[in-house]
């Protein structure tokens, strides 16, 4: 009877994301691009409120720490696989022992 469930899961998540594939805007091949606007609308934390301070402030926006490409991708991974592994390991402790 799970299998049935898991299969049932499955084929509507399918069925879903077919469907809302097209109720997007993504054609068969195209993706949607994304304007100008929308970009410094939904801006990250650091282009809209700290450059804005920055160049308020006469000096030009800087990172903390450089990291290009792929290699923030990285570092972010390898602290979030960390940080489970911690919160694995110590999550009695945390949350409290079953009784």
């Amino acid at each position: 009877m799970r299998i049935y469930k898991i299969i049932f899961i499955f084929l509507i998540s399918i069925i879903l994301f077919l469907n809302l594939s097209n109720v997007f805007g993504m054609e068969e091949g195209k993706i949607p691009q994304i304007q100008e606007e929308e970009i410094e609308k939904w801006g990250a934390l650091d282009e809209i409120v700290i450059e804005k301070f920055a160049k308020e402030k006469g000096k030009e926006p800087a990172p903390f720490i450089e990291l290009e490409g792929d290699l923030i991708l990285f570092i972010f991974s390898l602290f979030s696989g960390i940080a489970g592994f911690f919160i694995g390991y110590y999550s009695r402790v945390i949350f409290g022992e079953k009784k």
